[in-house]
């Protein structure tokens, strides 16, 4: 037996290696907004932004608009999830086909060899999705943007508006 200072010394490990493996996961999903920041600032032309906010159909909010208004940079993409679609299907937003998926990204100017950092407006609302996508269609660096456009807005980064 361990005994109670033992247990605790135990637990306390396994929550540490815990924290480790989740720390490096979460950098493989995940990039927090100062990082962006800094991506944003390189000006890397191998990077590529994209907007995957998207809403109930007849909802108060156009994603598209609401893109144009505000978004992450100038030339932040957008992709609606209820547009890179199977167009055969009786589902909504079924998994289009890689050619669909292709062209889409072509209109877009997004290719698998890119590092793509993903967001929304909400936080994680659609974005999980968006980049599931990505990374289903052979791209290997894909990172969704911790807290979305909402924290980057609450933490008052700069944001760019108008027609792209």
């Amino acid at each position: 037996m361990l005994g109670r200072a033992g247990t605790k010394a135990v637990l306390a490990q396994r929550v540490n290696s815990m924290r480790l493996f989740s720390t490096s996961t979460r950098a493989k999903y995940l990039i927090e907004t100062d990082e962006v920041q800094e991506l944003i600032a390189q000006n890397d032309p191998n990077v590529r932004f994209v907007n995957a906010s998207w809403y109930m159909p007849g909802g108060k909010v156009d994603a598209r608009a609401q893109h144009e208004e505000t978004r992450l940079t100038p030339t932040t993409q957008y992709m609606s999830i209820s547009e890179v679609v199977d167009p055969h299907s009786s589902l909504p937003i079924a998994m289009p086909s890689a050619e669909v998926f292709a062209e889409h990204m072509k209109q877009i100017r997004v290719g698998r060899n890119h590092r793509i950092v993903c967001y929304d407006h909400l936080g994680m609302f659609t974005v999980a999705r968006a980049a599931w996508m990505f990374r289903f269609f052979g791209a290997t660096d894909v990172r969704i943007l911790s807290g979305g456009l909402k924290k980057w807005i609450k933490e008052g980064r700069l944001t760019a508006s108008g027609a792209y």
